[in-house]
């Protein structure tokens, strides 16, 4: 496989940071760069960053197969499941 890059710079990446204080069942802190997409075969592949005092995502739904690198912090999933109980 050919290499692509000798290193990687965070600090160059253009980062985006999301906050929700209105969110009171948890603390929505991250940020992302969104690496690319490709529409017609719905995939999305993104960095993530989260913060040091535990943020998460806001609750969501993946519409396309998403690919993610979490660089920083702990990325914490939990899934509602059809019959209404969530699977962490």
């Amino acid at each position: 496989m050919p290499k692509v890059a000798n290193s990687f710079n965070p600090q160059a990446v253009e980062w985006r940071r999301v906050t929700d204080p209105s969110e009171t069942a948890f603390l929505i802190d991250f940020e992302y760069s969104l690496l690319g997409y490709d529409a017609v075969s719905g995939r999305l592949d993104m960095l993530l960053r989260f913060s040091e005092n535990g943020g998460h995502c806001r609750r969501h739904r993946h519409i396309a197969a998403t690919a993610t690198l979490v660089l920083e912090g702990e990325q914490h999933v939990s899934e509602t499941l059809p019959s209404g109980s969530v699977n962490t």
